[in-house]
């Protein structure tokens, strides 16, 4: 849930940060496992974290909740927020390798060229990944982006943006591996 409203901004967006770092620990280690995580996704009703020159101001920044950005597309407010980026890739990536190491397990998950399959749906979302946050375009500008007043990379805003980035290759790299071994072969048309 969301910080209490009467704590400083500053101590919410804290709040916020430290419980998308657990969300991100608890993801990382349900995939080396093979476990389910023990934060499911949609118990986060907690804001995504905001951009890091909010933080740094102590100041508000309206941000969406990731079952928001999950159900509909990568808006405005992850691009300007890294960390934000870096939660969703997170999820999504969770969401990869759990359904490519369960899809044989669960056949009740619906033949993969359905549009209501969860392959379609991990597929679209790869898919608006790479166009909305220009994930198919050279990594160098977009880090030279990142730069503080000074002209120094900005390590808060390029951290999460690379670590998102490779995310999303991964994601994409499992999937992609994954139809061609099992739904590719298995009679599609």
């Amino acid at each position: 849930m969301e910080p209490d409203p009467t704590l400083t901004s500053s101590e919410r967006q804290l709040r916020r940060r430290v419980l998308w770092s657990l969300y991100m620990l608890d993801k990382f280690l349900s995939c080396a496992r093979q476990r389910i995580p023990a934060i499911a996704d949609e118990d986060c009703r907690v804001c995504l974290p905001c951009s890091e020159e909010a933080f740094r101001a102590g100041a508000e920044q309206e941000m969406p909740l990731l079952e928001t950005v999950t159900e509909g597309s990568p808006s405005t407010m992850l691009i300007s927020s890294p960390t934000a980026t870096l939660v969703f890739m997170t999820s999504t990536l969770s969401r990869v390798v759990h359904y490519t190491l369960e899809e044989d397990k669960y056949p009740s998950h619906g033949i993969p060229w359905s549009s209501a399959s969860q392959h379609a749906a991990i597929e679209s979302t790869l898919l608006q990944i790479e166009s909305d946050l220009s994930y198919d375009k050279d990594i160098t500008e977009s880090i030279s982006q990142q730069r503080t007043t000074h002209g120094t990379i900005d390590q808060q805003k390029a951290g999460p943006f690379i670590l998102s980035r490779a995310f999303f290759h991964v994601s994409s790299f499992t999937f992609a591996i994954a139809c061609s071994t099992t739904h590719c072969s298995s009679g599609g048309a």
